[in-house]
Order: C-alpha cells, then structure tokens, then sequence
C-alpha cells in the first residue's frame, strides 16, 4: 500500500507478484485484507494523486532476484522457494 517509506533507512520498493499468482492472492487477502478489485480499486484512486501501485514481477525467482539486486527492496514469496540470500521480515502460514 506504499504506506512505509523507509525500511532501515532506505527507501523502500515494494514489489508484487502476477495478479494470477496463487501467493499473492493469499497475500492480499491475509495480509492486506483486501481482494484483487478492491485494491484495483483503490491503485485507481491514487494514481490520481501521483501514487503508484509496487512493481510486479512475473514469478518468485523473480522476486528473490530483484530484492537481492535493488536496495531496499522488498516482496513476498512462498517459504518453499526461500534461500540465505535474502532477509526474511516476517513469516504467515494458513
């Protein structure tokens, strides 16, 4: 929701998956506690006020390669596809 700006003094740069994804749906409904049309809902609303939505990545990889490589990068992936290489902020499980 781009309400955190910083994250240990960085700027942070959220990231998403593909709106099909599987984990992101869970994502949003557990965590954001919101659904897909409800959040295309409110993206549309603050692009207006020059917002925009977090950066989407096609898959998991993906995700780990771009946190890895961008500075304050941030996104969420499936524990199964978790390795040493990134820092994990928090953990759910259904």
């Amino acid at each position: 929701m781009k309400k955190i700006a910083l994250i240990d003094n960085l700027n942070a740069v959220p990231v998403n998956l593909s709106a099909l994804d599987s984990i992101r749906e869970k994502f949003e409904n557990r965590l954001v506690e919101m659904d897909f049309e409800r959040l295309k809902s409110y993206w549309t609303k603050e692009h207006y006020l020059g917002k925009r939505p977090p950066i989407t990545m096609q898959s998991q990889e993906s995700v780990i390669a771009f946190v890895k490589k961008v500075e304050g990068a941030i996104g969420y992936i499936n524990a199964k596809n978790l390795d040493d290489s990134v820092k994990v902020l928090y953990r759910w499980s259904e």
